[in-house]
């Protein structure tokens, strides 16, 4: 019964590199790997933040460059509803 149980909470085979890493990492800073999970998981949050902001902006630079009109919203929604009745039975 306890083996089931540690092998239940056991990293898979394939963390086991990453595990092992992150330890070596930890050590060399003399830090914790508590914190280097953390240090880690900032970084990610902060690129995912970068990448949104640059992809907002981009956005926002077409939008501010694009001279053209936008659809209007009466067409879009006839053509959505003809698109519609066409389907129905």
């Amino acid at each position: 019964m306890g083996h089931e149980h540690a092998r239940a909470t056991s990293p898979p085979l394939a963390c086991a590199g990453s595990i092992e890493q992150v330890a070596d990492v930890a050590r060399r800073r003399h830090t914790s790997v508590g914190a280097v999970i953390r240090e880690a998981i900032d970084l990610s949050l902060n690129n995912e933040d970068a990448a949104k902001q640059a992809a907002a902006h981009r956005i926002v630079e077409w939008a501010d460059d694009n001279d053209e009109p936008g659809e209007d919203w009466e067409v879009v929604k006839r053509d959505l509803e003809n698109d519609l009745a066409t389907r129905l039975p």
